[in-house]
């Protein structure tokens, strides 16, 4: 009944999304609730199980991206968030850059497994967290981490998507670092999304001065404006016709979120 009733929910979630105009929505939350002191994630984890995580995020992954009848098109992207995990943390990256202390072996037994099982699932999109975790890379917070974003993320786990940052003004890097050191550093690192920045002009002009001093090649830009553009296709936005969106019985919708 549990699972009819949170299938229902998703359907009525990606229904009332896409007819808004919204094709991306920032969820399943991947983390691994194991730190009761956890200040920013509780509940918004599906457990402190590796196990359950996994499970109810990659049913979360299939039902938001249900794929349309034709030509190979879903209707929203999910996002598995926070990479590579921030459940074991008593710091809130809002203020602070948190530090995840686990060493490798922990990390492979725990905070990695959902997201590889998110990348399985065929995940559009994967959100980095802002955080320091020593046992990946001692020295960058994973947004800035070639180690953690290319390397492990994209090369290890073979995913072929969307990397976005988390927000960009949040206190763990904005404390630290300006802007526009922020959003070269989080490029040079393989992110193709910025997502919310102090300034998004400043940003945009410290990413192309980057690119016109050499710091940041051509084909590193390109690799994300492709990425991108094959998400919208994927999404039908550049489609001729586009199918019109359902009508929604929100009497219903209603009755589904009392349940």
């Amino acid at each position: 009944r549990e699972s009819s009733a949170g299938n229902r929910m998703l359907d009525a979630v990606r229904m009332e999304t896409r007819s808004a105009g919204i094709h991306a929505v920032f969820s399943p939350v991947m983390d691994v609730n194991n730190n009761p002191d956890n200040p920013i994630i509780c509940t918004r984890a599906f457990g402190d199980e590796p196990g359950v995580v996994e499970w109810f995020g990659s049913r979360y992954i299939k039902k938001l991206q249900k794929s349309r009848a034709t030509r190979d098109r879903l209707d929203l992207f999910a996002c598995a968030k926070h990479f590579p995990g921030h459940g074991d943390t008593d710091q809130d990256s809002h203020s602070v850059l948190p530090v995840i202390r686990a060493d490798k072996q922990r990390l492979n037994r725990i905070e990695l497994p959902p997201f590889r099982e998110a990348v399985k699932s065929g995940v559009g999109m994967v959100m980095a967290a802002h955080l320091l975790v020593p046992a990946l890379d001692p020295d960058k917070p994973t947004t800035f981490s070639k180690k953690i974003i290319t390397a492990l993320l994209r090369e290890g786990m073979a995913f072929d998507g969307l990397i976005v940052s988390d927000a960009l003004d949040m206190g763990a890097l904005a404390g630290a670092y300006s802007p526009e050191e922020i959003a070269v550093r989080a490029v040079e690192a393989g992110i193709d999304i910025l997502l919310h920045p102090r300034d998004a002009r400043v940003t945009i002009e410290a990413v192309v001065s980057a690119v016109e001093q050499g710091r940041l090649t051509h084909a590193r830009i390109r690799e994300s404006v492709e990425r991108v553009l094959s998400a919208k296709k994927r999404l039908g936005l550049f489609d001729e016709k586009r199918p019109e969106a359902a009508p929604i019985n929100y009497e219903k919708h209603r009755r589904i979120a009392e349940e």
